[in-house]
This record gives structure tokens, C-alpha cells and sequence, in this order.
């Protein structure tokens, strides 16, 4: 049997990559999200700093039991400075690679009759 020329269907690979924890990690995160995150903490803070303001009321109401609470409030609020360092690596395991193989198929047409070849000149 002679064959035909084949005939070659591709389907094309895809790769995807979604590194959108990593970015969140990073800080860049949908809006919404960022929008909620923020609201939480500034929550959260209002809450430490009213908690925090009735201790040092309470403690300047009671100054004449002993002790310096205006030393010890202004010790307190000297804050620590923080660690600078690279935090812009994302953590293992944070950016999704999926990657789909190609599909090709080949196909042909098996012929009665084998090709003609003229060879006049």
C-alpha cells in the first residue's frame, strides 16, 4: 500500500502560571480585599489604643498609691525599631505553575495505486 501525504493536527500547549499569593504576599492584592484587610486592622487598633488610654487614665487616677506612672507611660511609649531585611521573597509553594502538553495527531489516507513519476524531459 502507498500512502498520502499525512495530515497533522495540533492542539497548542498551554502553560499558565498564577502567582497571584505571591503578589498578595508581596502587598499587591485586589482592592476589595485590601480594603477589608485595612479596615480590620484599623479596627483592631482603635481598640488597643482605647484599652491602652484607659490603663494610663487609671493609673494616673490612682498616683497617690506610689509609684511614678508618668515615668513608666513615657518608657512605654518608646517604641522598638524594626528589622529591616528582604521580605519581598514569597514564601515555597506560592506561585502555581500548570503546564498542558501539546496534542498532535497524525493521520493519512492509505492509496489504491502507487504514485506516478514521469521523468520526461
Amino acid at each position: 500500500m502507498w500512502i498520502t501525504p499525512v495530515q497533522i493536527r495540533t492542539t497548542p500547549a498551554q502553560l499558565k502560571i498564577d502567582a497571584s499569593d505571591a503578589r498578595a504576599q508581596y502587598g499587591f492584592k485586589p482592592i476589595p480585599q485590601l480594603a477589608d484587610e485595612n479596615a480590620d486592622t484599623g479596627v483592631q487598633a482603635a481598640l488597643e489604643g482605647t484599652a491602652r488610654r484607659a490603663e494610663q487614665g487609671r493609673a494616673l487616677m490612682s498616683i497617690e498609691n506610689g509609684g511614678n506612672p508618668i515615668a513608666d507611660q513615657a518608657k512605654a511609649s518608646w517604641r522598638q525599631q524594626k528589622q529591616l531585611g528582604i521580605t519581598f521573597i514569597p514564601s515555597h509553594g506560592s506561585v502555581k505553575i500548570n503546564y498542558t502538553m501539546a496534542q498532535v495527531e497524525l493521520s493519512h489516507t492509505p492509496r489504491e495505486q502507487p504514485p506516478s513519476i514521469d521523468i520526461s524531459l
